[in-house]
């Protein structure tokens, strides 16, 4: 899945295929050997006894092959990392922006850790407000981190950037935003709901948010709906 050249994986495609035969996954089996025969042809390597024995036996012949097994890695990829990785801490964080033309999510675990990171690699559409269950380290020097694992969690009170808060929502006349407690509720949101149909309660979902123009730390309401 690193993208190395074929050339530095014929012993390791030829211990992966002998596990792939144990358990009768022939299809995926030949495609490697079919790959290891192929590259040491081409850089005239003799081709192992036990790779010419498998040629000859019959599950090989009654096979198919695909162009690769890359779907196959893929599948496996998170349970490798979690093995590699496993030595990482798991942290709780929350999207807090997405950017989708380029891939990029920025998050926030506390008032301490926030940054960014690239999100291509793991297949998800995320969205702001998500809670992610991340192993990543820090770029030195930058809000960018580098993440090893990350996987979709509704165990929202694990992460301390988000919260749910239910009271009485006020608004000032004349003005298009409210706060429920301490989180602030801007226009957006409220749009979002027809407050005559609920009663005197509302509950709002909550991110820790920065305010750059007061330097300080708030909280922002990302959801709202009529309590139940």
């Amino acid at each position: 899945s690193l993208g190395r050249d074929d050339k530095y994986l014929v012993s390791l495609r030829e211990k992966y295929a002998e596990l792939l035969i144990e358990r009768k996954m022939f299809n995926e089996a030949k495609t490697e050997i079919v790959n290891i025969i192929e590259t040491r042809k081409k850089n005239d390597w003799k081709i192992p006894p036990q790779v010419l024995k498998w040629t000859g036996e019959s599950w090989y012949k009654s096979s198919q092959t695909s162009k690769s097994n890359r779907r196959l890695y893929l599948n496996q990829t998170k349970k490798a990392e979690e093995l590699v990785f496993g030595d990482i801490p798991v942290e709780y964080v929350v999207v807090t922006y997405v950017n989708r033309d380029k891939k990029i999510l920025n998050f926030v675990k506390n008032k301490e850790v926030s940054g960014f990171f690239k999100y291509s690699k793991f297949g998800i559409k995320p969205v702001v407000g998500n809670v992610f269950a991340v192993r990543m380290q820090k770029v030195e020097g930058s809000q960018k981190y580098n993440v090893y694992t990350l996987n979709k969690t509704d165990e929202i009170e694990k992460c301390e950037a988000i919260k749910k808060v239910t009271g009485e929502l006020r608004i000032k006349e004349g003005r298009n935003f409210g706060f429920i407690e301490d989180v602030f509720v801007g226009e957006n949101v409220l749009n979002t709901i027809d407050l005559s149909r609920c009663n005197s309660l509302v509950s709002v979902y909550a991110i820790l948010s920065f305010n750059k123009k007061k330097e300080q730390w708030g909280w922002k309401g990302i959801y709202i709906q009529c309590a139940d």
